[in-house]
């Protein structure tokens, strides 16, 4: 079985959550990653998502597993894959996963805050005033979560955050939020944006931001 077949296995202890997480991203003021303004109002900030760790409770759980060709070169591939073949395998950068440690020996998560291997873009952008949206396209498998939070600013208001963090099973998302904040020197920035696919992979954004 490929890795496109595997990307559409649930996380078993997920199932109700990820059913509640599609119903949320399908609702009023979400919408898909191509329904996308022609031009931001704002200008905004579009920056890459970076491989920064490894799950590999994640991977085991849906059926993958981190394997080492002879360069020492880390892969994410299916369980089912023959030895030697990472034709359908995701490479993780050196950074994240060790040079040639024997697989399975490595902590369950391997958390990074140099980031090093580019999985996809995040954004943020005032589509005016008074409303701003941002989401992420990744590129290395469905997110099964993902751990975001924007901090808007005034100048009268102070800071406060929007939660957007939810199970899901898609490669891209995206949702429009009210700004809620009066005065000026408005600013909205993610401040946490992680995600964890299927695959075991590990991706975080470098804060994009925008202001208006």
């Amino acid at each position: 079985m490929n890795i496109q077949q595997h990307r559409r296995r649930l996380l078993p202890t997920v199932l109700a959550a990820v059913t509640a997480a599609i119903l949320l991203v399908t609702a009023p003021g979400a919408a898909n990653a191509d329904e996308l303004d022609p031009q931001p109002v704002g200008g905004g900030a579009t920056v890459p998502l970076e491989i920064t760790g490894f799950d590999a409770a994640v991977a085991r759980t849906n059926g993958y597993e981190l394997r080492y060709d002879d360069a020492g070169t880390a892969w994410i591939v299916a369980q089912s894959a023959r030895a030697g073949d990472f034709t359908d395998g995701v490479a993780l950068p050196a950074s994240v996963a060790g040079n040639g440690p024997a697989p399975g020996t490595g902590p369950e998560v391997t958390p990074f805050n140099t980031a090093t291997g580019s999985c996809g873009t995040s954004w943020i952008y005032f589509t005016s005033s008074t409303r701003y949206r941002t989401g992420f396209n990744v590129n290395v498998g469905n997110i099964a979560y993902r751990n975001w939070v924007v901090t808007k600013s005034s100048s009268t208001s102070g800071s406060v955050t929007d939660n957007f963090s939810a199970f899901m099973n898609a490669s891209s998302w995206q949702e429009y939020r009210d700004f809620g904040l009066s005065g000026s020197s408005r600013r909205v920035e993610v401040t946490t944006g992680t995600v964890t696919t299927f695959l075991g992979a590990v991706c975080s954004t470098i804060g994009p931001w925008d202001i208006w």
